[in-house]
């Protein structure tokens, strides 16, 4: 390639010693000009610099060759190199490249791993010689560029009040990864309960392998924040010397850090509860529409949470022309007769009341009509309960699905009618990252969306879905899905 090159550069030189003739140009007569002084352009040869380490790299340039320049007719030469033949980076006079350019094209290539990365280079050199551009190449050479990034361990485990604070490697709580190169996910996510006041700090698989769960002397060990007791729900991770943050509400939150920006957020995870009861038609499959069933396999009437903490809301058809009374379950206890919500007294039909979850009693409805649609209001931070008539369209459709799974936007996936207006299916597998909607009736003039589009779906998700709204995207994983056609509200639970 360079003798080529070469070669056809002394052409253009040879073919420059020209004179006006009858045609334009002729070739000049030797025998009435002295003979010029041939010009002569040394090869350009390039010799690689010592390996590049991105990561430890101060200056926003840095030369990737030594070089031995030929000289030049005119102008001022522009150089670049080529790695493996695909990637064209610009140098300054001084062969330095930008580090933003070499960090994407050894990212692009390899990933983020900081590795060693080896690339076939070669340097080019364009010039003009007689106006004319000229491409002068160097032989390939080797160059080794390491990739900015952070530290990342193999995995990560909390460590707090939770786990009371135990040097015993069994006692930590290990995030969830999805087992991908860690600098291709570096987010790492954990589920866990605590009480008010809860201290929090990250122990890197390193220290594990080290036997020193506690390790802080430099960037590969604990991991924390600068200022202890901080009790921001989301902010700026530090490993080495740090200092634990606070979570200053109990109850069950997730953690979600990542190590490519160490960072982290913490989400507040509302708990899921249930209705059972004489919910009209809760069990199509049941003997009758009484309801009271203890097993799982009738745990479908969710109560949808509100933006207002603790706090939960169903609408539906409750009365059954009879007694019509409905109690509620804590997920982790449905079964537990002793220990689901309720009233003090047995039957209270009040229009709103105090709730005890002690061996309850029922909570009634106001009134027992088979066609009166009542919305129910649960406070569970405040122990209230109050039911109230629902003005709005009742309109009752005879199908809801989701629509789109999988990219199939021509078939719907049905749900079950778990109670009037309330819809549910369980246990959708989805085999990688799709979007989707509900709709009614197998047709698109009743469909819900999101309000900006997607959900966040490493918790359980909630909202209230917008008539002809954007698409909801939802992640691979196995869910429950449930929707109140009335009020539009929502659930995705992620098993």
């Amino acid at each position: 390639m360079k003798k080529a090159l070469y070669l056809s550069f002394l052409a253009a030189i040879v073919l420059t010693g020209c004179v006006e003739g009858d045609y334009g140009i002729k070739p000049a007569d030797p025998q009435k000009w002295e003979q010029e002084d041939p010009i002569t352009i040394p090869g350009l040869t390039a010799t690689a610099v010592a390996p590049i380490d991105l990561g430890t790299l101060e200056t926003e340039s840095v030369a990737v060759a030594t070089a031995t320049i030929p000289a030049l007719a005119e102008g001022t030469p522009k150089f670049s190199v080529v790695l493996d033949e695909t990637t064209r980076i610009e140098l300054d006079e001084n062969l330095k490249a930008l580090k933003s350019d070499l960090q994407d094209a050894v990212v692009a290539a390899y990933g983020k791993r900081p590795a060693a990365r080896e690339f076939s280079a070669v340097l080019n050199m364009d010039i003009l010689v007689d106006g004319q551009a000229t491409l002068v190449t160097s032989e390939p050479f080797t160059l080794t560029v390491t990739p900015e990034a952070p530290f990342i361990a193999s995995a990560y485990y909390l460590v707090g009040n939770m786990t009371g604070w135990s040097e015993n490697p069994e006692t930590l709580i290990k995030f969830k990864h999805s087992d991908e190169d860690v600098y291709e996910d570096p987010v790492f996510t954990v589920t866990f309960e605590c009480d008010g006041g809860c201290y929090w700090k990250i122990i890197p698989q390193t220290n594990v392998d080290k036997g020193n769960v506690w390790f802080d002397e430099d960037y590969t060990g604990t991991v924390g924040v600068a200022v202890d007791g901080d009790e921001a729900l989301e902010g700026q991770l530090i490993a080495g010397k740090c200092n634990a943050a606070k979570i200053a509400k109990g109850g069950k939150w997730q953690l979600t850090i990542d190590m490519m920006e160490y960072t982290y957020s913490l989400k507040f995870i509302v708990d899921n509860y249930y209705l059972v009861g004489t919910l009209q038609g809760q069990v199509s499959s049941a003997p009758n529409d009484n309801g009271w069933y203890e097993s799982t396999d009738y745990r479908n009437c969710l109560l949808y949470p509100t933006s207002d903490e603790n706090t939960y809301t169903y609408t539906s058809v409750f009365g059954n022309g009879g007694y019509a009374g409905y109690k509620i379950w804590n997920e982790s206890d449905y079964g537990n007769w002793s220990l689901c919500y309720g009233t003090a007294v047995n039957n209270d039909n009040s229009p709103s009341g105090t709730l005890v979850n002690t061996d309850a009693g029922s909570i009634c409805l106001p009134t027992n009509s088979k066609e009166d649609v009542y919305t129910i209001n649960i406070d569970l931070k405040n122990m209230t309960y109050s039911q109230e008539a629902y003005t709005g369209d009742v309109t009752r459709y005879e199908a809801v699905g989701l629509i789109g799974v999988g990219g199939d936007w021509g078939t719907d996936i049905d749900m079950t009618e778990v109670s009037v207006h309330n819809w549910c299916v369980q246990g959708v597998e989805i085999a990688a990252e799709t979007e989707f909607k509900f709709r009614a009736n197998h047709d698109w003039p009743v469909n819900w969306g999101g309000q900006t589009g997607g959900l966040d779906l490493s918790v359980d998700t909630y909202g209230v879905g917008k008539p002809g709204g954007d698409n909801f995207f939802v992640p691979a994983g196995t869910y429950d899905f449930y929707i109140n056609s009335l009020t539009g509200r929502y659930a995705v639970i992620a098993r």
